[in-house]
């Protein structure tokens, strides 16, 4: 784990609320992946959530090209 948050506990609350949310509504979610996560290939969230098991979910992916990031992508 890099930084304080932990992403088992991340992972749970997208879990939760995908569940809560979808007893009443089909719209689009989206779930972020840590900053220190940002690059696909470096995790395991491409697979995190997938269909057909999750439908209407989005993965939102940022390349920073600030803050010294860039030199590891």
């Amino acid at each position: 784990m890099i930084g304080t948050t932990d992403e088992g506990v991340l992972k749970q609350y997208y879990f939760d609320a995908y569940g809560r949310i979808r007893n009443f509504s089909d719209c689009l979610l989206t779930v972020s992946p840590l900053l220190y996560q940002q690059r696909p290939r470096d995790s395991d969230w491409p697979s995190f959530m997938p269909p057909p098991q999750f439908s209407t979910m989005r993965h939102e992916w940022h390349r920073y090209q600030i803050w010294g990031f860039q030199v590891n992508l």
